[in-house]
């Protein structure tokens, strides 16, 4: 059975070329963006570590920051493809998948080095805050309002989003059971009251996931604050800069 690593180099596309194959892959990927003057490139290493696949630029700094929360790159200098993106490659499907999440990654690199924003709807939540955006994104979807959830994490105003919408004690429903439903669940076409909503488990779940995750991602930045690390200067918007002590 191929390792990890023979799978991915067995699913080199057509935009990476390498130079080295052992004990890692390192070479050069050629990223050409529509309507754009001119390719990017930018060279990478990629290395299997207990059975994860990573990727790193070869030389760290080259073009991208050594490390970057707001550009998802990890303190190693290793790339934040997705949650868990490097493990479980067991297939010639899987490698395949892994380059385009690669692929799809380095474009918002180059657009993040040209505007010094991440692109909007693109971010996941960082550490393990990622995990509860995604349960968070699962119930916004079953519900039907994913497009308005994604929009509120660019920072569009949204009901979930005020604090006021909040779980009981017991964790199993809303506070003011008496106010209108969030979601708009009708009976005899009136919205009914939240403690009537048709909808009431997904709900919960999204508030619940929700606020975990902006919990998550606050711890996050408070132990980098904490920690000293600083801001690397390529983005207009980051914690660690010019709102360093705001999220103590």
């Amino acid at each position: 059975m191929s390792s990890p690593l023979e799978l991915i180099r067995e699913a080199k596309p057509e935009w990476m070329t390498f130079d080295q194959i052992t004990p890692s892959l390192t070479g050069e990927a050629t990223i050409r963006p529509p309507g754009a003057a001119r390719d990017w490139k930018i060279g990478l290493a990629i290395a299997e570590v207990g059975g994860s696949i990573s990727v790193q630029e070869r030389i760290l700094g080259a073009l991208l920051p050594r490390s970057c929360p707001q550009r998802h790159i990890n303190e190693t200098g290793t790339f934040c493809l997705g949650y868990h993106a490097g493990e479980a490659i067991r297939s010639g499907d899987d490698a395949v998948v892994w380059w385009g999440l690669l692929l799809h990654y380095l474009s918002l690199q180059r657009i993040a080095t040209r505007t010094r924003r991440w692109p909007p709807r693109q971010a996941l939540s960082h550490g393990v805050a990622g995990r509860h955006q995604l349960d968070a994104q699962a119930a916004a979807g079953r519900i039907g309002i994913l497009d308005q959830y994604l929009d509120m994490l660019d920072g569009a105003e949204h009901w979930l989003g005020r604090r006021h919408i909040m779980l009981n004690k017991a964790g199993d429903g809303l506070i003011n059971g008496r106010s209108k439903c969030p979601v708009g669940c009708l009976r005899s076409r009136k919205t009914r009251l939240r403690r009537e909503c048709c909808r009431k488990s997904d709900v919960v779940q999204l508030v619940r996931s929700e606020r975990r995750r902006v919990d998550a991602e606050r711890d996050y930045w408070i132990d980098l604050q904490r920690r000293g690390v600083r801001c690397c200067g390529t983005m207009d918007v980051c914690p660690l800069g010019q709102h360093r002590g705001h999220l103590v």
